[in-house]
């Protein structure tokens, strides 16, 4: 399991593909089960405050799509993390490079830890 601080500093994000993935993300992070249910399928974001900072968990539990359309729904989720962290951070309107800059970043990394778990 990965763990990644996004550029700048402002989150820490992770993939879970699996049930087993979900409980050491909880046990990590003390998180109890309600606060972190399963998504069953399909891709979700959850965020997650902790005085530290915050975390993002990333839910992709879904085998029936084909590649592109899983790589679609990882660059969706990674949307709704670059909105959360502007919102966090109270920019409502960042420079067209820092956008893609950071969202590039997301999604780069997620599709790299996607990509490493379902080669095997």
């Amino acid at each position: 399991m990965d763990y990644h601080l996004s550029a700048f500093n402002f989150i820490t994000y992770c993939l879970v593909t699996n049930k087993k993935e979900l409980k050491q993300v909880r046990k990590k992070y003390g998180i109890p089960k309600q606060d972190l249910p399963i998504k069953q399928d399909g891709a979700k974001v959850s965020f997650l405050y902790f005085e530290v900072g915050t975390l993002a968990v990333v839910q992709l539990h879904d085998t029936e799509h084909e590649l592109h359309e899983v790589l679609g729904l990882l660059a969706h989720e990674c949307v709704h993390i670059k909105q959360q962290v502007m919102d966090d951070i109270g920019e409502r309107k960042p420079s067209d490079e820092f956008e893609a800059y950071f969202l590039q970043d997301l999604v780069t990394k997620l599709t790299k830890d996607y990509l490493s778990k379902t080669a095997a």
